[in-house]
């Protein structure tokens, strides 16, 4: 099949775009002729995985999707400042454990309990609105194409698939890469979307006419100027409520973008960080968060703080293994052994940290402010909606301060689950070591009452974090657990 473009932009090993534009062996009549023209195979690639590899029934094997290809071009352009910049999820799910985007869409299938159809209507609208703009196979909505979702994490893009949920619309195709995620820092992300989508379309235009290409191409170059909006980076609804309430704030964040690089890719500050933590709510919980990066003291991370510091990404699969390791890996080195802690709070206080207790809504348990200029500040609340998560708060920002990449997080109803869950087994696996949990139920008579009590008061822990993290390592199932928390909480 005789190609006349192609190209490929990125890089395999991080994220890669492959466009080829081919001679349209089979051209529909009425088709528009910049549509005729665009017929072409994509490739897209992440980390080393080619998400667009495919197996036919009949055994033919292919690396791209063919087909018509100016569809795509015109969803990026549409799409492009939303995909790099949108991470927000547009209404909650019930089950705390969202692994990625595409976990979100396949959870959220189903809505919540509603007063009224028209609370499921809207809640059914806000969700279609938010997957047409960051599901890729929307582009391609006449074609099959695999289950891609993209959206913005902290500074990074985060890449997610499932062709097990959802399957090719083809009986007779099946994508290969069944399920993963993989991130993608978001200018890198943003530079190789924008530069295949102005390429391409211009290519397309060079060897075409059609009356949709003078749109696609002023879209295009209005979207390498434009300046995007920093909303973005936190939900709409906090967008509208620091407009209304905090109109300096909104200025001055008005003001950063305009002074940011120009293009689709918009950087975060501490405030926007903190922000993404909210859908809406209260003035006096917006008040809190930004706060907390105001009172953030200037001079920087101690020396001994520092050298404790393991920043990684997490795994996107079982992220509390590495929550795990990690706690007993400083417990090592720290000499502590597999007896009880010092206190916590004094610690880390020794270590320049700034802990204080701040009332901060009902959809946030804690949050971190830790950029490399500022001391290290972490607020917990008192009242915070999950009473296990709670119990462990201090020790999770911990876990965040020594792991995470981003020198911001917020936990509770939208956080990036991820990341979260490592530092809450960071958390359980630096109070209850397990070494020293099993020899303390093997003294006890197992996991029984008398047991998890022998524990709790060995290890200063309380029962809801105590029977969770004895789940968590195996020791109990889930009924047990249950059973468990009943009996020591009394």
């Amino acid at each position: 099949m005789s190609r006349w473009y192609t190209r490929q932009f990125g890089n395999t090993g991080e994220l890669a775009i492959d466009i080829a534009f081919l001679a349209d062996p089979h051209p529909a009549p009425g088709l528009p002729p910049e549509r005729v023209r665009s017929w072409g195979t994509i490739q897209v690639w992440t980390r080393g995985t080619c998400l667009t590899r495919s197996a036919d029934t009949d055994g033919t094997r292919a690396d791209g999707v063919t087909w018509y290809l100016f569809p795509l071009l015109d969803w990026l352009a549409r799409q492009a400042r939303r995909l790099v910049n949108e991470s927000a999820f547009p209404v909650p799910v019930a089950r705390e454990e969202v692994r990625d985007a595409a976990a979100w869409l396949d959870i959220s299938s189903e809505p919540p309990l509603a007063e009224d159809e028209r609370d499921e209507d809207l809640w059914f609208a806000r969700r279609s609105d938010w997957e047409h703009r960051h599901v890729l196979g929307h582009a391609f909505d006449d074609s099959a194409f695999p289950m891609v979702v993209m959206r913005r994490v902290g500074d990074d893009i985060e890449v997610s698939w499932d062709n097990e949920a959802w399957p090719s619309s083809r009986p007779d195709r099946r994508f290969t890469e069944a399920r993963g995620t993989a991130y993608v820092e978001a200018s890198v992300a943003a530079r190789v979307l924008t530069d295949a989508l102005a390429d391409a379309a211009a290519a397309l235009s060079s060897r075409s006419v059609g009356p949709r290409l003078d749109p696609l191409l002023r879209r295009v170059r209005e979207l390498g100027r434009a300046r995007p909006e920093w909303r973005w980076l936190v939900s709409d609804d906090t967008g509208r409520q620091v407009r209304k309430q905090f109109p300096a704030l909104a200025a001055r964040l008005d003001d950063e973008m305009v002074s940011a690089p120009s293009g689709v890719w918009a950087p975060h500050s501490v405030e926007t960080r903190l922000l993404a933590g909210l859908q809406g709510s209260r003035a006096e919980d917006l008040r809190a968060l930004v706060g907390l990066s105001r009172s953030a003291e200037r001079g920087g991370w101690a020396d001994r703080l520092r050298e404790l510091r393991r920043a990684k990404a997490p795994e996107p699969i079982r992220p509390w293994r590495s929550g795990q390791e990690a706690a007993i890996e400083l417990r090592d080195r720290l000499g502590w052994g597999d007896g009880p802690m010092p206190d916590l709070a004094r610690w880390m206080r020794d270590l320049g940290v700034s802990a204080k207790e701040v009332p901060l809504g009902p959809q946030v348990d804690l949050a971190v402010v830790a950029p490399p200029e500022r001391r290290p500040t972490v607020a917990v609340n008192p009242s915070g909606p999950h009473p296990r998560r709670s119990e462990m708060a201090l020790g999770t920002a911990l876990g965040h301060l020594l792991m995470d990449h981003d020198p911001v997080a917020v936990d509770g109803r939208w956080e990036h689950w991820p990341t979260a869950a490592r530092a809450r087994a960071f958390s359980a696996m630096l109070a209850m070591p397990e070494e020293g949990v099993r020899a303390t139920l093997r003294r006890s008579g197992g996991a029984t009452e008398r047991g998890v009590r022998a524990v709790m008061d060995r290890y200063g822990t309380g029962s809801l974090a105590t029977t969770w993290h004895l789940y968590n390592l195996g020791m109990v199932d889930a009924d047990q657990r249950v059973q468990l928390a009943i009996e020591v909480g009394k």
